[in-house]
């Protein structure tokens, strides 16, 4: 029990005795027959009590408050609080519940009596029993007896429970109520009958054991249904325990009310569970149990059972119980009853735990496998064994552009449309992996095949396809990974595209230059100076055509290695635009025209914005035999500069791809194609000197390449140096 417990038991206890003392001693040589007839009820009212049976605790309803008020009409008051000190001194210590408890049960009885006392002094009473004077000071004296004997019980219980003195008179006022007007009566039956006669107490006496007789079997039976419900209550809490629902110190708590004690422990071998921190001795007394000591003990405030629970015995102990009457066989009886099934909850507990961490564990790989399916970049979907989707990734999703709402549940011929490198679709029942995987074939090797997207799109991947098989050997299913390979077959092709087309590119002018060479070697002294001056020409334009794809790759070179530097400066883009023209050696280049403001300018590379000019004109003259426009315009904050061509026009799918390296449209061997650099070059100058570049066209209706770049004020152009750019 709690040090402050203990301390405020004691000082009211010893203030409540020296109060009943003080008021009485000097009253004892005043004693006569009324006194003691009042003396013998008062023992005979704490002694027999009526027993209320509340849940597990049987409580006792006292009649010392109503001889209180008796003695307040009788000769001699003043010697109630020490007659009701004495009486229930007697009648607590003969049932030994503990020496707090006797002395606590002191402390109500004596100030209460002390405080009725006083109010009886201070009112005085009527000239006979009934008299309204009479009944008002028995009445109020009572009444200051239940309001001291309720103060001292708040102060426990907020000591014991931390409970608040407002919320238990709440609960409580309807109960005192009817307390204090059974009291009164009672009170003003005993003065009444002790005014007439006091040997009338004898029948007093008869009255109030024959009560308790015929109480006790009306208090027995209602104790043995409170049990009962008491007990299907543990029971129930037992099934929480195991399942691991409910804690077992949980459980505990309600053994502990269930026998009305202080607390519970439950010990199975050396590991220990308790409702409240358990007292030294009853530890003591728990552990001493050996092996072969099976049963119920009945111990002074310890009731302990002990149940066979594989090589230990299971003890369920409770103690210090809080009720009026003490712990009988019946209750060591039923405790180890209770003993035994807590140990077969307990042990099915740990089987559940066991399953439960055994299932967590499961679900924690489960949940980390989940997040690795989901984080991967591959594409990853099992099928079951008749073809259905169990399981598609995110990075599936990706792939074929159908989420997994869509795919789950569906078979597979229906959600992937696969075709082989011979083009030849991948359908149910044929002779191609997925079907092999699902009859039990291993495909350690990736196989390429090509996967239509949702959005139309034919696209490579690279997949391995495994058989799903169950512990029994059975064939579950299969899984695919797969990963987007488009990328790497698109520049396989383009290296081996621009291979040919470089090929084609550099013996474009080198075989002219042959044959120039030779024609003047061979027969230059027949030839006249006008047709020299002509082969020299010729020849000066193969070389530049040379020079120019010569330097377009030391460019890209250049510009992957971050050696290009740029400038800063203001750009006359009309000036621009004619440099661009007029380094544009392509025929045709006199179809070009320049229309819009002529004053405008842009903060930018000069020598990147020719260059750009140059590879759009180059590209329009090339594609197209009508004429090309060179539309410059202001945006806003934007100059803009569009290049027009009436040509075949480029299909919506490739109007991004144009601007990649190499790619071309159209037949790599055309001799109006180069080597498929210009516009990938001019993209990544527009990158670098921060516009924006970008092509609107549809098949048959030309082209437009836009290029916005940051507006300026209308200053001329400077001489670009050349060899920023060209000279890589």
């Amino acid at each position: 029990m709690d040090k402050r417990v203990r301390q405020y038991v004691a000082a009211v206890t010893v203030l409540s005795v020296a109060a009943a003392a003080v008021i009485g001693i000097p009253a004892l040589d005043e004693v006569d027959r009324v006194d003691a007839a009042l003396a013998v009820i008062a023992l005979i009212a704490v002694w027999a009590p009526v027993r209320i049976h509340r849940g597990a605790q049987i409580h006792a309803l006292t009649l010392e408050d109503a001889v209180a008020g008796a003695f307040l009409l009788g000769p001699n008051p003043r010697l109630a609080p020490l007659v009701l000190v004495v009486a229930t001194f007697l009648a607590r210590v003969s049932m030994r519940p503990g020496a707090v408890k006797v002395a606590y049960s002191l402390a109500p009885v004596g100030l209460g009596a002390s405080a009725a006392v006083a109010v009886g002094a201070v009112l005085g009473v009527g000239p006979d029993v009934l008299s309204l004077r009479s009944v008002a000071v028995v009445t109020v004296g009572l009444a200051a007896y239940l309001a001291v004997s309720f103060l001292l019980t708040a102060g426990l219980f907020a000591r014991l429970e931390g409970a608040r003195i407002a919320d238990m008179w709440r609960r409580s006022r309807a109960a005192n109520l009817v307390s204090l007007v059974g009291n009164v009566t009672v009170a003003l039956l005993l003065a009444l009958v002790v005014s007439i006669d006091p040997r009338g107490i004898a029948l007093v006496a008869v009255l109030a054991v024959g009560v308790q007789l015929g109480y006790r079997s009306y208090g027995r039976m209602m104790a043995e249904r409170s049990r009962a419900e008491g007990l299907s209550d543990l029971t129930s809490s037992l099934a929480g325990v195991a399942t691991g629902a409910t804690q077992i110190e949980s459980w505990l708590e309600g053994v502990a009310n269930f026998f009305g004690a202080s607390g519970a422990l439950f010990a199975d071998g050396d590991a220990i569970m308790s409702s409240h921190e358990p007292p030294a001795r009853v530890l003591s007394t728990v552990m001493d149990v050996r092996n072969l000591d099976v049963g119920e003990n009945v111990r002074r405030d310890i009731l302990l059972a002990a149940v066979r629970n594989g090589p230990h015995p299971a003890r369920l102990a409770v103690w210090e119980r809080n009720g009026f009457e003490a712990w009988n066989e019946a209750d060591a009886h039923l405790l180890a009853v209770i003993a035994s099934e807590a140990a077969v909850a307990l042990e099915n507990a740990e089987l559940f735990q066991q399953v439960e961490r055994e299932r967590a564990r499961w679900q924690e790989e489960s949940a980390k496998l989940n997040d690795i399916l989901s984080a991967a970049s591959d594409g990853i979907a099992t099928f079951s064994a008749d073809g259905q989707i169990s399981s598609w990734n995110p990075g599936m999703a990706a792939l074929t552009g159908v989420g997994p709402l869509q795919a789950v549940g569906r078979e597979w011929w229906t959600v992937l449309r696969l075709r082989n490198a011979d083009d030849e679709e991948l359908l149910p029942g044929g002779e191609h992996v997925i079907e092999t995987a699902l009859a039990g074939d291993r495909h350690d090797d990736p196989v390429a095949v090509q996967v239509l997207r949702r959005d139309g799109q034919w696209r490579w991947i690279r997949a391995t396809f495994s058989p799903l098989v169950s512990d029994e050997g059975d064939v579950d299913g299969t899984v695919m990974v797969a990963r987007d390979v488009t990328a790497e077959y698109e520049v396989e092709e383009l290296k081996a595209d621009f291979v040919a087309t470089v090929s084609h590119e550099l013996r474009t002018p080198l075989t002219p230059l042959k044959g120039f060479l030779a024609t003047l070697r061979e027969r230059g002294d027949l030839l006249s100076p006008d047709q020299v001056t002509m082969l020299h020409q010729s020849m000066e334009s193969q070389v530049v055509r040379l020079e120019r794809l010569v330097n377009d790759l030391l460019v890209v070179a250049d510009l992957d290695r971050g050696r290009v530097r740029f400038g800063h400066e203001l750009v006359a883009l009309r000036e621009a635009a004619r440099l661009a023209v007029g380094e544009e050696q392509d025929p045709g280049v006199d179809r070009v025209r320049i229309v819009g403001d002529e004053d405008l300018a842009a903060a930018a590379d000069g020598n990147a914005v020719v260059r750009v000019l140059r590879a759009l004109v180059s590209n329009a003259l090339k594609h197209s035999d009508g004429p090309v426009t060179i539309e410059l315009d202001r945006d806003g904050a934007s100059a803009v500069v569009r290049v027009r061509d009436e040509g075949p026009g480029i299909p919506p799918w490739e109007q991004e791809r144009i601007f990649k390296r190499f790619h071309r449209l159209g037949d790599h061997l055309h001799r109006t194609q180069g080597p498929g650099l210009g516009l990938s070059i001019a993209k990544a100058l527009v990158d670098h000197i921060g516009g924006t570049l970008e092509v609107d066209s549809d098949v048959g209706s030309g082209a437009t390449f836009t290029l916005r770049l940051r507006s300026a004020g209308p200053v001329p152009l400077a001489s670009p140096d050349r060899s920023a750019i060209d000279a890589g």
